[in-house]
């Protein structure tokens, strides 16, 4: 899957055209914006890519062992609006791509930093393996957040990872830290910062769950 970010000047308004096209290989989350600057949150996954032709399990474990950087870190094009392309690169520096301390969900979130006065080209970007699906934002950060469920001693419960990045300089974004929450959130507004501290509300709920027969 990808998405597109289309640069259009508005200057005359009966004359309208576009300049630049962004186009990323990973799917649209939100997208927050302070004065000119853009923060564009995506998910990626790129074991969709990498194993899409495996058949069994085995097979998708050779496909993950064998697969390079390149298949891993998804690709941005910038194209110019007669067609030509631009660039074509890696949407993220490895060197950018931070691992979470804890387990969850697979994927590369990757956030995207953009000064629309200069366009729709990055001017920096950031990534974590982990995936996100709601995003709060503060004056100096951004939280996202993705709700999961694991079992555990027979019972189904809820969790909610929460990945932090710094926003407080306007041309770069920066990873700083995750976390995991027990409970569920119900949308951005159940969370808030205040005094530097990310206040959360989950809803908690479990249930029990019959393990699998053996075959």
């Amino acid at each position: 899957m990808s998405r597109a970010f289309v640069d259009v000047d508005v200057s005359d308004a009966a004359n309208m055209r576009r300049t630049n096209t962004l186009r990323v290989e990973a799917s649209y989350v939100s997208a927050r914006l302070t004065g000119s600057t853009a923060r564009v949150v995506l998910n990626a996954d790129p074991l969709s890519r990498i194993a899409l032709d495996a058949g069994d399990p085995d097979a998708m474990k050779r496909a993950i062992a064998d697969a390079g950087a390149s298949q891993w870190i998804p690709t941005a094009t910038l194209t110019r609006a007669d067609g030509s392309v631009e660039s074509q690169q890696a949407l993220v520096a490895c060197t950018a791509i931070s691992r979470p301390g804890h387990r969850g969900p697979l994927g590369m979130l990757n956030l995207i930093t953009m000064d629309l006065s200069q366009g729709v080209t990055p001017t920096d970007s950031d990534a974590v393996l982990a995936s996100g699906s709601t995003v709060m934002a503060s004056p100096s950060r951004i939280y996202v957040a993705l709700g999961h469920g694991s079992v555990a001693r027979d019972r189904y419960v809820e969790a909610t990872d929460v990945h932090v990045f710094d926003t407080s300089s306007p041309n770069r974004t920066d990873y700083r830290a995750s976390g995991s929450v027990e409970g569920s959130l119900l949308n951005q507004f159940s969370m808030s910062e205040y005094d530097d501290r990310l206040r959360i509300a989950t809803t908690l709920s479990s249930f029990a769950v019959s393990p699998l027969p053996a075959e």
